[in-house]
């Protein structure tokens, strides 16, 4: 799936530019993550502009988890999430051909949607699909512009493979520019305006990636706030190049 790079990197600025090089060539990869904290649901409808879409309160997420897989070359994923704290609940998300799919264990069939455009490109043009090459070079033009710091932590190991770990430092404005960046001009103003006063908050960002091919590993982000809740995401990245089948759901399992 990539030619192998040399290891011996010292550099966790390169280390972490060809990184971003090697997913954005990815076609195929395996997701397994986990996910802790606690949201406020109220304030992150509010903040996204989404409102509760029926949850209220805090939510704790202690415990959650995130398995699938990820054709890029498709714009495609099939991911399955549980929520042990929140009653048990499980979903399953199915993104394919420009729509997503997603059924939750409470429901019998799947509510159809059109798939997100983008997570960080500010306006994506009408009918786009979801580029993760386009998202890692506008996240990599942020982290440059806004003054982010890479270093160097050391060697550990991924999946029994041999990893570098990068520690990335950004500088306290950086999610509330992305949030504003995200929502467009007028819309993302305000989006970052909400998440400046909401006191959003991300500790230095823990970022692996394998010695042998320079491709992400896993990573791991924090972030709080004293009013949206906090939250402890992981996630390990395997499998690149593997053939995956992701097809969207049965008509009859669409209303």
């Amino acid at each position: 799936a990539s030619t192998p790079a040399p290891s011996g990197l010292t550099d966790p600025q390169a280390i972490l530019s060809q990184s971003f090089v090697q997913m954005e060539a990815a076609t195929t990869f395996h997701v397994e993550g986990t996910m802790d904290g606690s949201v406020n649901a109220s304030e992150l409808g509010a903040l996204l502009g989404t409102g509760s879409v029926g949850l209220e309160g805090t939510l704790k997420v202690d415990g959650s988890t995130l398995s699938g897989d990820v054709d890029a070359s498709r714009s495609a994923a099939h991911m399955s999430a549980t929520f042990p704290r929140l009653f048990g609940v499980s979903a399953e998300v199915v993104m394919v051909d420009g729509f997503s799919y997603i059924k939750l264990s409470t429901n019998a069939k799947f509510t159809k949607y059109n798939a997100p455009t983008s997570v960080f490109v500010p306006n994506a043009s009408p009918g786009a699909t979801l580029n993760i090459g386009n998202e890692l070079k506008f996240l990599k033009t942020q982290l440059d512009s806004s003054g982010a710091t890479a270093t160097l932590s050391g060697r550990e190991t991924v999946d029994g493979r041999d990893v570098y770990h990068v520690v990335v430092t950004v500088p306290a404005s950086l999610p509330n520019e992305l949030i504003g960046a995200a929502g467009g001009a007028a819309a993302g103003e305000a989006a970052g305006s909400a998440a400046n006063a909401a006191g959003l908050a991300l500790a230095p960002l823990d970022y692996w990636v394998y010695v042998d091919t320079l491709q992400p590993a896993r990573f791991r982000l924090r972030a709080s706030s004293p009013t949206l809740g906090s939250l402890d995401v992981s996630v390990i990245l395997t499998r690149y190049g593997q053939s995956v089948t992701i097809q969207a759901p049965s008509a009859d399992q669409v209303p």
